[in-house]
């Protein structure tokens, strides 16, 4: 470090010799507290901003796949089943443009856990027919999934009759 720059900065820790002009001394056990400081409020400042790039980023991400998500759904559409409730069979209907590349409607139980899986082969306009058979009376679940996305879901009811 050269003398006349620190003594700019921090004179305090600057020694000026017999001639002004041509000897000064820094006493550096003063200067490595003030280095410590700056170091520390740098390391701060690193910290905050590291910080704030990362919501940036998560805002960023989450807006793009915001964005992807409503442009793989637009125009997908989940319907009611119908009869609600029933007690012999149901039909699900959708509808499913043609840009679709995968398509599943998931029955569920109350508890998440997964009892059918209809994979749907056709686009547009469709429906699917579900059979009462071995399931019990209850409140059941329905989600309508396009290329991995849940588009919608819906209850339907198993009555008792």
């Amino acid at each position: 470090l050269i003398a006349q720059e620190v003594k700019e900065i921090l004179p305090e820790i600057v020694r000026v010799g017999d001639d002004p002009e041509k000897t000064m001394g820094i006493i550096y056990t003063e200067l490595i507290p003030v280095l410590i400081q700056g170091m520390k409020e740098q390391q701060a400042m690193i910290t905050e901003l590291q910080t704030k790039l990362e919501l940036y980023k998560n805002e960023k991400t989450a807006t793009v796949k915001d964005s992807e998500t409503n442009k793989i759904l637009d125009g997908v559409v989940l319907y009611q089943n119908s009869p609600n409730p029933f007690d012999r069979s149901t039909e699900i209907r959708y509808y499913i443009p043609e840009r679709i590349e995968t398509a599943n409607i998931i029955i569920f139980d109350l508890n998440g856990k997964q009892l059918k899986n209809f994979t749907i082969d056709t686009r547009g306009d469709g429906g699917i027919t579900l059979e009462s058979g071995a399931w019990i009376p209850g409140m059941y679940l329905y989600s309508l999934t396009v290329d991995g996305v849940i588009a919608d879901t819906k209850r339907m009811i198993l009555s008792g009759n």
